[in-house]
């Protein structure tokens, strides 16, 4: 599973069979939030730039490579996916 290590943390990985931390920085940075999207195999995480500007939506492949990052409005805190 995926999670954020603390409040404003990285991004870390851990075992669902073991529930032991396999990498604790996965994605290094202060983020206030993420969100998987378990179809397309990508990790949304958001990143609030101290809400003191526009956030940053970044999405990675599951293995932490960056593919993209969007503006986004004031204090990201978490994606809606819609899928038809």
């Amino acid at each position: 599973g995926y999670y954020l290590d603390g409040f404003f943390g990285n991004v870390a990985t851990y075992s669902a069979q073991t529930l032991q931390i396999t990498n604790p920085q996965l994605i290094t940075g202060s983020f206030y939030g993420i969100d998987v999207d378990n179809l397309n195999d990508r990790l949304f995480v958001l990143d609030p730039k101290f809400f003191a500007q526009e956030g940053e939506l970044q999405i990675y492949d599951l293995s932490g490579q960056l593919i993209e990052t969007y503006e986004v409005g004031i204090g990201p805190s978490s994606v809606t996916f819609l899928f038809e």
